[in-house]
């Protein structure tokens, strides 16, 4: 495993042959048709005292070995940038193996996928839209009747304020059985083809980013695992978003920098920006390693997305997101009285008692936000680049 196992055995060559050390690299691409990248090569053939033959530095990172290693290896990446770019055409929709291979392809080199079609029906995204705003709301009301302001600052275990204006929380209702499609989705095929079998479900919540939110600052959701090993490791854990509204370039959006999951490769790099420009219901997953930050909301609408987060281990859990010893644990939330508005529908026979979700269609209305009520799910998705865990 050249790219996973010898970086340092690269650097201890390089080091110990100062004819290579001082030489220029030669720029070679190797598929013009399909544009994979260059590869920069050092050519140690005539260097009877060197340790290497080849040494590339592809877009994976650095492969060394012998010719016919390095001429394997750009036929596989040629095929594999294929398969990628045949799956995104639209192709191999009947052949679930191999379509599913190309999304994990795309995963393991961009730290990227982008859903083509909605994961969530209409129904479904309206239903997590007004679960989110009805819990925002009361947890407000709570922190404003409670005067715990100064304990919001530092945070709850399940509410959190990630930069003015925007909020992490993981809802309750989200695990009643009412929104079980939140646990046997679409996206189940996906998660397992990129991270395996084993893959779990190790938390869900909603990002609420509201009218006029900051930017966040670049952030990746976790850590390599193996420290100061350079050894690049296939992904322990994934993020997946799924907007409640669609993203536009004023209410922002989450920015990601492709390929910045590669050890090695996670500074912001603006040649490699990305911001999905998608419909609601749509499907983002990204690696936890990968570079990304939350753009700011210039529309007068919030902007909440639903996030699932899967791990590939029992032993993996994220302690930095969700530490118990660092956040104080939030207290039991106050119902939020009717408004007078409600009252009066009430004694009108407008609507019935006030049930779950009730005032957060209220709310919805009073944030002016419009979820389309079209149940169709077969939108398609396009996605943009823009010079921009959390949402």
């Amino acid at each position: 495993k050249p790219y996973t196992q010898r970086s340092r055995e690269f650097r201890v060559a390089l080091k110990a042959c100062m004819k290579c050390r001082k030489q220029v690299p030669e720029e070679v691409t190797i598929a013009e048709d399909m544009s994979p990248g260059v590869w920069r090569l050092w050519d140690h053939s005539e260097h009877a005292d060197c340790v290497l033959n080849e040494v590339y530095i592809a877009p994976e990172g650095a492969f060394l070995g012998l010719s016919e290693d390095v001429e394997a290896e750009k036929r596989r990446i040629v095929d594999r940038d294929l398969l990628i770019q045949q799956v995104l055409d639209g192709q191999h929709g009947d052949n679930k193996e191999l379509y599913l291979e190309g999304i994990n392809q795309h995963f393991l080199r961009d730290g990227l996928w982008v859903t083509p079609q909605p994961l969530l029906t209409s129904a479904q995204v309206e239903r997590c839209y007004d679960a989110c705003i009805h819990h925002f709301e009361q947890v407000m009301y709570t922190i404003g009747i409670k005067s715990l302001h100064d304990d919001l600052a530092i945070g709850f275990t399940t509410f959190r304020e990630r930069g003015r204006g925007r909020y992490d929380m993981q809802i309750k209702a989200y695990e009643t059985p009412e929104f079980d499609f939140l646990r046997s989705g679409p996206w189940l095929p996906m998660v397992h083809a990129i991270l395996g079998p084993s893959a779990r479900l190790i938390h869900s919540g909603c990002f609420l980013s509201l009218p006029e939110s900051d930017i966040q600052d670049y952030h990746t959701d976790g850590v390599h695992l193996n420290g100061d090993d350079p050894t690049h490791l296939p992904p322990h854990a994934l993020n997946l978003f799924i907007n409640l509204v669609e993203l536009t370039k004023q209410n922002g959006g989450t920015e990601f920098s492709i390929g910045s999951h590669v050890k090695g490769r996670d500074g912001w790099n603006k040649d490699k920006l990305l911001s999905p420009r998608i419909t609601h219901g749509t499907g983002i997953f990204f690696d936890y390693r990968l570079g990304h930050r939350g753009m700011a909301n210039h529309s007068n609408k919030p902007r909440p997305v639903l996030y699932l987060s899967f791990s590939t281990t029992n032993k993996f859990s994220d302690n930095e997101n969700f530490s118990r010893s660092r956040y104080r644990k939030l207290p039991e939330l106050c119902s939020k009285p009717a408004s007078r508005k409600e009252r009066g529908a009430r004694k009108r026979g407008d609507i019935g008692s006030a049930a779950p979700g009730t005032e957060a269609n209220i709310s919805r209305a009073t944030y002016s936000s419009t979820i389309p009520t079209s149940t169709s799910t077969s939108t398609s998705t396009s996605t943009s680049t823009s010079t921009s865990t959390s949402t």
